[in-house]
């Protein structure tokens, strides 16, 4: 398998710079605006090799399985690793209970995002349709997100007064050490966030509100997926929402469709989305074997990414094995899906890369 550097960060600017998971903004790519054909959903790997690797993967989610219920302190699972596993198993849950907001590949069961749902964050229900939710959303994704001031306080904010005032007054010994219970620049991957943009976001929800959507008419349907985070990674001329770049408007609106506000993506319109990314998600499906890339590619680029419909079959090909060899019972704990798969394609690519899952 060919190993890629998933650390490096690209500038945009005056924009605080994104991960390789994450990055502000891309050159615009013509693969992704290609049709995409259907396929017959029932498509399955045939070569043993890739047999071998998926099996593993599926493997893989039954063991973080002994996760999911485990107490936490600051996004860190306590609870101890069950001693009859395999020494690989107990390594790669000993690396990942470190920190499950970062490496859990069950996206609605990490410590932040089930904080999120609650009444002190922005995705409960009286929250999630008003423009302070919208607001706490952009702030929880773009700033807090597994931040310890995120366990401390609730983040679901009437305006961006408490925010810019707890960073203000609250002591810490070192500027540094703020901004580290403020900021984790390194959940995403290696990032230049701050929490500088919080009044520059307040400021931008007061003039727009993707689609209106906290004023919905009645029964109105949920929103496109890719059309809402268009919306929100938008640049008119520039970032209309600061620190939202490529990922995180991604992870916004799947927050969103959680929150019955945007529909859910196909498989195929995945596929399509982890084309536009080239981030963790398609590095994932290349150390996996699904995608082939010449081993001189460290980093993708809009013009050195393999073609978009590779990348859906491929993806195809990831859903749909996964998803046959789990029970329902077993869905229905993960929350598998096809969110929860590109999620968990992106911790694919992070395990392989500390060399805590290996497929030879």
């Amino acid at each position: 398998m060919d190993v890629v550097n998933d650390s490096g960060t690209e500038g945009s600017g005056s924009e605080p710079a994104e991960s390789e998971y994450d990055h502000s903004d891309p050159a615009p790519s013509t693969d992704t605006s290609a049709p995409i054909t259907s396929a017959p959903l029932s498509h399955l790997p045939t070569a043993a090799h890739t047999q071998a690797v998926l099996r593993r993967v599926v493997a893989v989610l039954r063991v973080m399985e002994y996760l999911i219920d485990s107490p936490t302190e600051y996004g860190k699972a306590t609870a101890p690793i069950p001693h009859h596993l395999s020494d690989a198993d107990r390594s790669l849950l000993e690396f990942a209970s470190e920190n499950l907001d970062k490496y859990l590949p069950f996206r609605e069961r990490a410590p932040a995002v089930k904080r999120a749902r609650t009444i002190v964050g922005p995705y409960a229900p009286t929250h999630v349709r008003t423009r302070e939710g919208f607001f706490s959303a952009l702030v929880f994704r773009s700033i807090l997100y597994g931040a310890e001031y995120m366990f401390d306080h609730p983040f679901f904010f009437q305006n961006d007064a408490k925010l810019v005032n707890d960073y203000a007054t609250m002591p810490f010994d070192s500027n540094l050490l703020k901004k580290k219970y403020f900021v984790d620049n390194n959940i995403y991957g290696a990032t230049a966030r701050d929490v500088t943009p919080v009044s520059r976001l307040w400021t931008a929800t007061a003039k727009d509100i993707p689609f209106n959507f906290t004023n919905p008419g009645p029964n109105a349907p949920p929103i496109p997926f890719s059309a809402f985070r268009d919306k929100i990674r938008r640049m008119k001329p520039t970032r209309v929402y600061p620190q939202c770049g490529d990922l995180t408007s991604y992870l916004v609106t799947a927050d969103y469709v959680y929150a019955d506000v945007v529909m859910m993506p196909t498989v195929d319109e995945m596929g399509a989305l982890i084309h536009d990314l080239g981030k963790g998600a398609l590095i994932g499906l290349r150390k996996m074997g699904l995608v082939y890339v010449h081993p001189s590619i460290k980093k993708f680029k809009p013009k050195n990414k393999p073609p978009v419909m590779e990348v859906v079959e491929a993806f195809r090909t990831f859903f749909n094995f996964v998803s046959s060899a789990l029970t329902s019972a077993e869905q229905t704990r993960m929350g598998w899906d096809v969110i929860m798969a590109e999620h968990f394609l992106c911790k694919i690519s992070r395990f392989h890369n500390r060399r805590v899952l290996k497929f030879s």
